[in-house]
């Protein structure tokens, strides 16, 4: 059971920034420009050209003045961009893990990509606190700084393999392969790789399909989706691989699995869709361009993923798998279990869309005291990191600096909730 347990306001609808011209600057027509740690206690907000950071409070997640400001450095070249006011805004941000180290990657309009280790931003709070010293980003370097040729957008990360890849307006996706020091490991990638795919138009979402890293997927502004081999550095039928996937467009979600056909049956359905997921029980003839979806997150400790969009909305969808008599194979479908953000006391009732202000970003991240471990455990050592479903915290970050967070937790039926869920 997929339960909500709180909604907070914070920002500007708590007088944070009474005068609006003091506060962030927040740009429009970007992909995601808010990331959380899911190391520390640490939440990124991209605001025009600089990165804030911010230490949310427990339990509401408000939020104070950035306890630090970074300003990510210039490759120095300018690649053609799309926002003519300031070539060097960020058009997306990203944390995840590259090996056993969280990083932070931002792709900007002018082609430059960066990349940063939240530990050391981790370290760089820790000193004003331990110290009494004033937060610094002197000692917080980028171990990334390269220019893909024009604007932006695109960003993944392989873990295992510990492979970044970038896309941009050139109609290319950069590939950055890092040495692998491990015996059985790809002679290929005793050095580091850097190689570029061809594709056909601009891509602005890049995704990895698989465990080994082999497999790679771009999503084109035309709805052009194309599974990469990363090995032949080639694309391949949409069906090889054996996991599911999803396909995000403006009106509609899909999910994609391989059939499992056993001799004299027919071939299964093995596509999945929901349209209009953040307009249920509404309908009109054309959606405006906000209503896009190009803000995804997932909890895949709660079977969980996150589609928004820059109206405001974003729907919480849960994954499901079921078996057929006589196929081993599991089938999997989704179903949308709530939309944010709702009425207080009312989860039913979703809030009308924003005006003056557009989404800018969905984060989520275990709650405080959740956090992943800070050790290297191994990879088989990493789900038992977990014996419980952790609470995740979900923010919601507007144009207009109004924030509004929520905590997603499983619970078991037999279970009684607890004070704060009851406390309203």
């Amino acid at each position: 059971m997929l339960f909500v347990s709180r909604q907070a306001y914070t920002a500007e609808k708590s007088g944070q920034f009474p005068n609006h011209a003091l506060a962030p600057q927040i740009r429009e027509w970007r992909c995601d420009l808010t990331a959380l740690s899911q190391r520390y206690n640490i939440y990124l907000v991209a605001s025009n050209d600089v990165i804030h950071v911010y230490q949310p409070s427990f339990p509401d997640q408000s939020l104070s003045e950035p306890e630090l400001v970074i300003h990510p450095p210039s490759t120095g070249q300018t690649g053609p961009g799309i926002f003519a006011d300031n070539h060097r805004s960020i058009n997306r941000i990203l944390v995840d893990y590259l090996g056993n180290e969280e990083i932070l990657l931002l792709a900007r309009d002018d082609g430059d990509v960066v990349g940063y280790r939240t530990e050391e931003i981790h370290r760089a709070l820790e000193r004003r606190t331990t110290k009494d010293e004033p937060a610094s980003e002197d000692d917080i370097h980028c171990f990334l700084l390269r220019n893909v040729g024009a604007s932006a957008w695109g960003l993944a990360v392989h873990r295992e393999a510990r492979i970044i890849a970038i896309s941009a307006n050139t109609h290319c996706i950069t590939v950055i392969a890092y040495a692998l020091a491990l015996r059985d490991a790809d002679p290929t990638r005793e050095t580091e790789n850097v190689f570029t795919l061809q594709a056909r138009g601009n891509i602005p979402s890049i995704t990895f399909n698989d465990e080994s890293g082999n497999f790679l997927l771009s999503c084109s502004i035309d709805g052009e989706t194309i599974l990469w081999n990363l090995r032949d550095r080639t694309w391949v039928s949409l069906i090889k691989p054996s996991n599911p996937f999803l396909i995000i467009t403006k009106e509609e979600i899909f999910l994609f699995q391989s059939p499992q056909v056993k001799q004299g049956q027919s071939r299964p359905e093995c596509v999945v869709t929901m349209r209009r997921p953040l307009h249920p029980g509404e309908w009109s003839l054309d959606l405006v361009p906000e209503d896009r979806h190009c803000y995804f997150a997932q909890i895949p400790e709660l079977g969980v993923f996150l589609v928004g969009s820059p109206i405001g909305r974003v729907g919480v969808f849960t994954l499901y798998w079921t078996k057929d008599e006589g196929n081993p194979q599991p089938r999997y479908g989704f179903k949308l279990e709530y939309l944010l953000p709702f009425r207080e006391k009312n989860e039913n009732m979703v809030v009308g869309m924003y005006l003056e202000s557009r989404l800018a970003g969905v984060a989520v991240a275990p709650v405080q005291g959740m956090f992943d471990q800070t050790s290297d455990p191994d990879p088989e050592d990493r789900e038992e990191q977990v014996l419980q479903p952790r609470r995740w915290r979900v923010l919601l970050h507007y144009t207009d600096s109004m924030v509004l967070s929520f905590e997603l937790s499983k619970r078991k039926t037999s279970e009684a909730p607890s004070l704060d869920e009851i406390i309203v």
